[in-house]
């Protein structure tokens, strides 16, 4: 595939113009297109096949550059050139969506060409194969609407919603009151007489809760037979270990090991309740490494009944924090997410699927400059719907 345009992101020009002369040298017949900070390069993705991106710029330092181009175009591959060596760094790029990682100086024009070319057509495969399995889930999608994609079943299915809006140490965590609205206009949504899903008295809420809501979400979990869907709303962190917590009002730095909620308690609770289709749903910091834990867990799971499988939707990435804006209701993913609920989606049918929800939430959310959420499914998840379609 052709590389037609290079958006190099580059502060600094002697740097910037040693890369121009590597890719002359080897014939690269692209038009280079240089800024120098990522807040312009936001303004230059269109018709862009590649990026390289230093890591040490005006506006960004670190990974931050690399997630705020990623948030508006996931689709184009991006290679970080940077003068900072190291394979911890190196490797978190990666993670973080990086296609390369290239150190400035021990890279020559044969290098550089060859990983470019390599990024860009990795990218228009997998574009093609996205596009294939947009079309067939389409073609299942037409094939199946209004057949297939059923409500939960009431009197087998459970909800969870979770928030901590008070921290006993605000200073270190700031109190966060849209919580409790997400909490209490969720609850309101999924119980619907008319739209909802859930029978009111199988929505339970847990405001503020104490260190006892591991036990509760286990009870809850071993109880539910055909969907368990469990929501929080709070601080997000993440220890020395990587490893993900959701923050209880209790919570203390330093001890959230055992003073914060564990993301693999929620993994565990997931992955032993009998229930059918699992739902997590997370707004807060860092929410994207849910994902790959709930995928780990349920590669184990063998899928039962007519839908089986586990749905997983975050507020962020794994390195990127959730926006609770001052002043406002809600916040902001729980708030645009109850927006789509309420209104629902024109043609759609008189079922709104999970899946279904996902791409007018990210058009919606990144039209304010607000992080991108993920998801990830498993199994035949996409047939579930928690609520009737508004719209429908």
């Amino acid at each position: 595939m052709t590389i037609e345009r290079v958006l190099l992101v580059e502060e600094d020009e002697g740097d910037a113009f040693l890369v121009r002369e590597l890719l002359a040298e080897e014939g690269l017949a692209a038009d280079v297109v240089r800024v120098d900070n990522v807040r312009q390069a936001l303004k230059h993705l269109d018709g862009v096949s590649v990026i390289l991106l230093d890591i040490e710029l005006p506006d960004s330092s670190g990974l931050d550059g690399l997630e705020r181009i990623k948030q508006h175009r996931p689709d184009v591959p991006v290679i970080i050139l940077t003068g900072r060596a190291g394979r911890g760094l190196a490797e978190a790029a990666l993670q973080a969506g990086a296609d390369n990682y290239l150190v400035k100086g021990q890279v020559d024009g044969v290098l550089l060409t060859q990983v470019l070319q390599f990024a860009v057509e990795r990218a228009g495969l997998q574009r093609e194969l996205s596009a294939l399995r947009q079309a067939q889930a389409d073609l299942r999608h037409d094939q199946h609407r209004g057949t297939s994609v059923r409500l939960p079943r009431k009197e087998q299915s459970r909800c969870l919603l979770i928030g901590s809006s008070r921290y006993d140490d605000s200073a270190t965590y700031p109190n966060l009151p849209a919580v409790e609205h997400n909490l209490r206009r969720l609850a309101e949504v999924l119980a619907d007489p008319e739209l909802g899903g859930f029978a009111p008295d199988r929505v339970h809420v847990e405001l503020n809760p104490t260190e006892s809501i591991g036990a509760r979400l286990a009870d809850l979990a071993e109880r539910t037979e055909d969907v368990f869907l469990v929501y929080y709303a709070g601080h997000g962190l993440v220890d020395e270990d990587g490893e993900l917590y959701y923050g209880l009002p209790s919570m203390r730095p330093g001890r959230i090991w055992c003073t914060a909620l564990p993301h693999q308690w929620i993994r565990r609770a997931m992955l032993n309740t009998p229930a059918t289709s699992r739902v997590l749903v997370l707004d807060c910091c860092f929410s994207g490494r849910a994902i790959e834990a709930m995928t780990d867990a349920d590669a184990t799971i063998t899928g039962q009944l007519d839908i089986s499988g586990a749905y997983t939707l975050t507020a962020t990435s794994r390195s990127r924090v959730a926006r609770a804006p001052g002043g406002e209701l809600h916040t902001a993913f729980t708030g645009e997410l109850l927006t789509l609920l309420r209104s629902g989606l024109p043609g759609e049918g008189p079922l709104l699927p999970v899946t279904a929800i996902f791409s007018p939430l990210v058009k919606a959310l990144l039209a304010k400059d607000l992080p991108r959420p993920q998801q990830r499914g498993t199994g035949t998840i996409g047939d579930l719907a928690l609520i009737r379609n508004a719209a429908g």
